[in-house]
């Protein structure tokens, strides 16, 4: 291959440059290089830069014209076609769609749901099958967690753990408000010791749950780790079970 004088390279960027009235900064910029890159090329000390194919452009010119004078030094810019409003790009039919928990980008994707947790609504849009109840939950953003991480807080069950935002005081100190909560909604049946994402009428809140067993009779106590909420107490008809609390991510 042909040996590349460094200098002519530079001389010749440098007077494609100032000839479209160009600064040093103005070409790093539009080429994704910093200034000093491009004043080190200009100055001969570099013979084969990493993005010559990205600077001849921007230069109007071609890399054989930099690098060895061959052919015309200014290259006409392709053809540019006009096209009508709205038909910029091609239609996506799912453009529009909610993104949904189902649409995993990548395989050990967690998805962080666009709705809170703690009280209140939840903004359940549409698929967590919790008994006979079927929602789909619309995903504003995706976690990528190793897998060892979830497994050791909780026996977690990856491909049903979900994340939200936690919205609310009442499981301070433990868990802080806007604090993301993961969530394996695999796990339903109600274990002693564990924080649960529950529904009993306010929408989807965590809670710790003991069972009770007064007289034979099963209910769910709901407790709050902040002591100002007082416990609650449910039959298991009256409390919706959406999976087991099994860590958390802090923002502070």
């Amino acid at each position: 291959m042909k040996e590349v004088d460094a200098s002519a390279l530079g001389r010749r960027m440098k007077m494609r440059r100032a000839k479209l009235g160009l600064s040093q900064e103005t070409l790093a910029d539009r080429v994704g290089m910093k200034q000093q890159g491009i004043d080190a090329i200009e100055q001969g000390r570099v013979k084969r830069p990493r993005l010559l194919r990205e600077i001849a452009s921007v230069l109007s010119t071609s890399e054989d014209w930099l690098l060895w004078r061959k052919g015309t030094e200014e290259q006409a810019a392709p053809e540019q076609k006009r096209v009508p409003a709205g038909e910029e790009f091609e239609p996506d039919p799912d453009l529009d769609r909610p993104t949904t928990e189902l649409d995993r980008p990548f395989p050990d994707a967690l998805p962080q749901m666009r709705g809170r947790i703690g009280g209140g609504s939840t903004g359940t849009v549409m698929t967590i099958e919790v008994g006979e109840m079927q929602t789909r939950e619309e995903v504003a953003d995706w976690w990528r967690i190793p897998a060892a991480v979830l497994r050791g807080l909780a026996r977690a069950n990856l491909a049903r753990t979900v994340a939200f935002t936690m919205d609310g005081d009442s499981m301070e100190p433990t868990i802080q408000r806007t604090d993301i909560v993961f969530v394996d909604t695999s796990r339903q049946q109600i274990e002693p010791d564990g924080i649960w994402a529950v529904d009993y009428g306010l929408g989807r809140t965590l809670k710790r749950v003991a069972v009770e067993r007064p007289e034979g009779h099963i209910r769910y106590v709901l407790k709050s780790d902040n002591k100002m909420y007082p416990d609650q107490a449910f039959d298991p008809d009256e409390v919706t079970v959406f999976g087991r609390y099994v860590g958390r991510f802090s923002v502070f």
